[in-house]
């Protein structure tokens, strides 16, 4: 009786991702959707229904969940579309970047001209001159070492 037990949901599994069956009142007539106006216009006819009476809350909130997705995939299709049209189509991709960052500082500098037109990179220059004269150090006086002033 025990391997009997042990075997028995290799045989038999359970039911459990089934999900349980409802009783529906007032059937509603649901059509093949083939355009997203047609889901669309399903979708504004769901409150009518549950405002006369026609459909419960819940299935109209499950029927609304589900139309939405048809709608998102159909979406999600066209885009795909659009996308495989916009890389596969006819032409070179061209890809512009404008704007940006001035130039640095010291990119453009113009470099002073010597008397012979030429231009030069400042190192044939001469040395700029001391702006204030050197001074002259004093004769030195004999030091004393160990006397103290009188």
């Amino acid at each position: 009786m025990a391997a009997a037990a042990a075997l028995a949901p290799y045989c038999h599994p359970k039911l459990q991702a089934t999900p349980t069956p409802r009783f529906v009142e007032n059937p509603i007539d649901v059509a093949d959707f083939v355009r997203v106006s047609d889901a669309e216009s399903f979708l504004a006819r769901l409150p009518v229904l549950v405002a006369r009476g026609e459909l419960d809350f819940q299935s109209a909130q499950e029927l609304c969940a589900m139309t939405k997705l048809w709608i998102d995939s159909q979406n999600a299709r066209s885009e795909l579309e659009l996308k495989k049209i916009t890389v596969d189509g006819p032409g070179d991709q061209v890809i512009r970047i404008e704007g940006g960052l001035p130039a640095l500082p010291g990119t453009n500098t113009i470099m002073p001209v010597l008397d012979h037109g030429q231009a030069t990179n400042g190192h044939a220059l001469a040395a700029p001159q001391p702006v204030v004269p050197q001074i002259e150090s004093s004769p030195s006086e004999p030091e004393t070492k160990g006397q103290e002033p009188v």
